[in-house]
């Protein structure tokens, strides 16, 4: 072997890379579930409209949504999970919280 720490270097970063993919794999496996309803009396602080709300929205506004507000994904992390950019990704949750504020009457005062 020529080059034993080129080698490693490779084994690693193709280790990585693997890793990455499938981490990426599982979570958009759990961006692509249906939407369950919400228990309201499991959860009672959750709005009871709310589901109705999220089902409202297109798909990629659900998942960005919540990917960054619920889950608590940052706008990088969300954009590498929903493979789009950063921009995109705020775009979404923007007009989704936009839609979601109308649909639950709710007002930045």
């Amino acid at each position: 072997m020529e080059n034993p720490a080129g080698y490693l270097w490779r084994v690693g970063q193709t280790s990585v890379r693997t890793a990455t993919r499938r981490h990426h794999r599982e979570l958009a496996a759990v961006v692509e579930v249906e939407l369950q309803p919400l228990d309201v009396h499991r959860e009672p602080r959750v709005e009871p409209a709310l589901d109705g709300a999220l089902a409202d929205l297109s798909p990629q506004q659900r998942a960005a949504v919540v990917l960054v507000h619920g889950y608590g994904y940052s706008l990088n992390e969300a954009a590498g999970v929903l493979a789009c950019s950063i921009s995109t990704v705020r775009n979404h949750v923007r007009r989704a919280l936009a839609r979601l504020h109308a649909a639950l009457e709710v007002s930045d005062d």
